[in-house]
């Protein structure tokens, strides 16, 4: 998942991307299991307050900032 902090703590440019699961035998590319776990990220990433920006020469500035999510699940 990524977004931006902008120079107010603002996040913006909200991004999920899930391309498997990994299970216990081996990786299970669902579709809905995927799309339940993008959903429960993106209500995670609208939950976060306001952010500390990141500051250049005194002043606030927007950022990138990337977090990758390793999930494991178990076969049913």
């Amino acid at each position: 998942m990524g977004f931006v902090v902008e120079p107010d703590g603002i996040i913006t440019n909200k991004m999920v991307f899930v391309d498997a699961v990994n299970c216990e035998y081996g990786l299970l590319y669902d579709g809905e299991e995927i799309n339940a776990m993008e959903r429960k990220i993106n209500r995670i990433l609208n939950d976060i307050p306001k952010l500390n920006p990141a500051k250049v020469k005194g002043k606030n500035v927007a950022f990138k900032f990337a977090i990758r999510v390793h999930v494991d699940c178990f076969m049913r």
